[in-house]
């Protein structure tokens, strides 16, 4: 599927589009704070360079297809607040997202916003048939924001992921396009 990169999603307060060399300063000062990347399999950049050579790298994946990592931006001032993906799995339509948000954004309904439209999104244009998404067990907030867009919590993984030798537990959720139906 060929998804031009100037695709733009609106919501009420944002925008989603394609990642960019402008959200160096999101990606940088997000990943300076102290626990917020713990949950998350990547690891803070170590400089600003190396953020725009794995920005370069999202954009040849969303090229390629399967892969799309859309930057959140306010309306109002076109700041970058945060990142979510929607990125195609193994067999039957399914599709994952994973999302972030700056720490000095949370709790003001952003990410409801994003997934929501990411999700509406992925059923009506990736052709979806399911669409998953798994958090860090401990980040509540995040299994929250899934729960209030109609996805249904599946199961507790107590290894979703292995971080630097530590086993980081996951919850997994899903939502389906006849569920997603009846939500609209």
């Amino acid at each position: 599927m060929n998804i031009p990169l100037d695709t733009r999603l609106t919501t009420e307060r944002l925008y989603l589009r394609a990642v960019s060399d402008e959200d160096v300063e999101c990606v940088w000062t997000a990943s300076r704070v102290p626990g917020f990347i713990d949950g998350m399999m990547w690891d803070p950049p170590e400089t600003k360079e190396e953020i725009i050579e794995i920005m370069h790298q999202t954009i040849d994946r969303w090229k390629a297809g399967g892969n799309y990592c859309f930057s959140l931006c306010l309306n109002e001032s076109n700041e970058c607040i945060g990142r979510i993906v929607i990125r195609e799995k193994e067999g039957d339509d399914v599709w994952n997202i994973g999302y972030w948000l700056h720490p000095d954004h949370q709790g003001k309904g952003y990410m409801q916003e994003a997934v929501t439209a990411i999700v509406d999104w992925g059923f009506s244009v990736l052709h979806a048939e399911n669409i998953t998404a798994e958090h860090a067990s401990w980040n509540e907030a995040s299994g929250k924001v899934l729960l209030n867009v109609g996805f249904t919590h599946v199961r507790h993984l107590p290894c979703g992921f292995i971080k630097h030798g530590k086993e980081i537990p996951e919850e997994e959720y899903i939502i389906t396009r006849e569920e997603w139906s009846r939500i609209l």
